[in-house]
């Protein structure tokens, strides 16, 4: 849902998901398995009014043309074990269509999970090895990572460690990749 920030000086996006089930094939799907997912994510919009165009793409690029962004009120994602929550940070997006910016994210995952490449063996895709790294991290860091995940140049990090490309918010007319 989208609406007015209370003090009106821009939007507020608001979404609520509760039981929800994962895809077997998504990046997620080694960290929650079959348990329900629930998730909470408040996202302060700025100069929403600056948000127009024919196409979604020319919309968001008009938007951060103008200096908008996505502050990060609340985030947070829970199934099982697994724990993500995020609370501050502001992202916008590039002219590449991708996310830029940094959110200070506290990761809580089981431990095993740092085992998954040993567990498939062979190939690996990069959602599995992204998910073992992150539960590798956490396991280093006592059970609980608190860092930032950066999204910039069209890469994204976590505690300074490339784990792949930032997400894609729309596709550039010139973009190939």
């Amino acid at each position: 849902m989208l609406r007015p920030a209370p003090d009106r000086s821009g939007g507020q996006l608001l979404m609520r998901l509760t039981g929800a089930t994962v895809t077997p094939t998504s990046a997620l799907a080694p960290i929650v398995g079959s348990k329900p997912l629930t998730l909470d994510l408040a996202l302060r919009l700025t100069k929403p009014e600056t948000f127009e165009g024919a196409a979604w793409a020319s919309a968001v690029q008009a938007w951060s043309k103008a200096g908008g962004e996505a502050q990060i009120v609340r985030l947070q994602a829970d199934a099982g074990a697994a724990h993500l929550s995020v609370a501050g940070g502001a992202l916008h997006v590039g002219e590449d269509g991708r996310l830029a910016g940094v959110a200070p994210v506290h990761l809580a995952l089981p431990s095993g999970l740092a085992m998954l490449p040993m567990i498939f063996g062979g190939h690996v895709s990069l959602p599995v090895r992204i998910v073992a790294f992150a539960a590798a991290l956490v396991r280093g860091a006592g059970g609980a990572l608190n860092a930032p995940l950066k999204f910039q140049n069209g890469r994204a990090e976590l505690e300074g460690l490339p784990i792949g490309p930032s997400p894609r918010v729309y596709r550039p007319a010139a973009a190939a990749n």
